[in-house]
């Protein structure tokens, strides 16, 4: 019994070091580098991408009849994703 505790108490000593904020940022960076690499060209009407300055949190919006309303969805996506210093440093990437 005491050889499981200490295997126990090893084991949530190790979980709890691990950086679970960096852990989300990383993803958050690549999953938008990946978004902003791949303009979606197979997408209908139009579209847009916006991220945040530091990259982290972007949002998009497709399918719309016209480039305006893409904009403000992909603006207002990446607001509601983004962190509360980092709503104003959401910029348009790309549109059409």
């Amino acid at each position: 019994m005491p050889y499981r505790t200490i295997v126990l108490i090893l084991a949530l000593a190790a979980a709890s070091s691990v950086p679970v904020s960096a852990h989300a940022s990383d993803l958050g960076k690549r999953v938008c580098a990946e978004r902003k690499a791949n303009q979606p060209a197979w997408q209908k009407e139009h579209y847009a991408f916006a991220m945040t300055a530091n990259g982290e949190h972007c949002g998009w919006g497709h399918g719309y009849k016209k480039v305006n309303y893409a904009i403000h969805a992909a603006l207002r996506w990446c607001k509601r994703n983004a962190s509360m210093g980092e709503k104003k440093t959401c910029r348009i990437v790309y549109a059409k």
